[in-house]
């Protein structure tokens, strides 16, 4: 994507962005972050992103980090916008995971395990995501992350707090490579409520990996 595309889409974007922010400072921050995420930055950090599309570093950061999200609520919002816009009766649900190379130990989830992406063991964060895809194209719709069960020893209490990893999460045993929460997003992405299509599909699909031994998700 060049600047021509991304100035062609920015009418689409603030439309999209309509559905998920009340307030005007809200949307604008949130437009001005991902049109610096469609850019062709090397390194997409907050630094960076934010002199590519000339806010404060600071301004930027503290809308990721300190505004109140509601996750479950833009998840839900997402699906219902991707149903309207790219769902077939003939649509598909992709579940696959994807590893992400790390060199440090304190951000959440992360640990030394295997990873599809990297195609070996390493330390990494691994999640798993939800994909539609029909006829119209195709976009992710919800997200896992894998939280390896050293994190939730007695030593990883104080790992779980510095991530910000919530109260109340317990460990899970996979189920092969899923474990019941990871499959608990297709039905979810079907239902907004009983009985009221969210996403219509006719088959769903995962990628077979290797199981990590212990995994949970966030």
């Amino acid at each position: 994507m060049n600047a021509d595309d991304l100035n062609a889409a920015i009418p689409e974007l603030e439309r999209f962005h309509q559905r998920f922010f009340c307030r005007t400072e809200g949307r604008a921050a949130s437009r001005r972050y991902l049109t610096g995420l469609m850019l062709p930055i090397e390194r997409k950090n907050v630094e960076n992103v934010a002199d590519q599309v000339g806010v404060p570093i600071r301004r930027l950061q503290e809308f990721l980090s300190d505004s109140p999200w509601d996750d479950d609520g833009c998840i839900d919002e997402l699906q219902r916008f991707v149903g309207e816009h790219l769902g077939t009766r003939s649509g598909v649900l992709i579940l696959d995971d994807t590893g992400f190379a790390k060199k440090g130990t304190h951000s959440a989830g992360v640990g030394r395990q295997h990873s599809g992406t990297l195609g070996r063991r390493d330390n990494c964060h691994v999640g798993m995501f939800l994909a539609h895809a029909s006829s119209h194209g195709h976009t992710l719709v919800d997200r896992r992350l894998y939280l390896l069960k050293e994190w939730f020893t007695k030593d990883g209490a104080a790992r779980r707090r510095l991530a910000g990893i919530p109260e109340g999460l317990v460990f899970l045993y996979p189920l092969g490579f899923l474990d019941t929460e990871t499959i608990v997003m297709i039905p979810r992405a079907l239902y907004l409520q009983p009985r009221t299509p969210r996403l219509m599909q006719a088959w769903s699909s995962c990628a077979s990996r290797p199981a990590t031994p212990g995994c949970s998700v966030a």
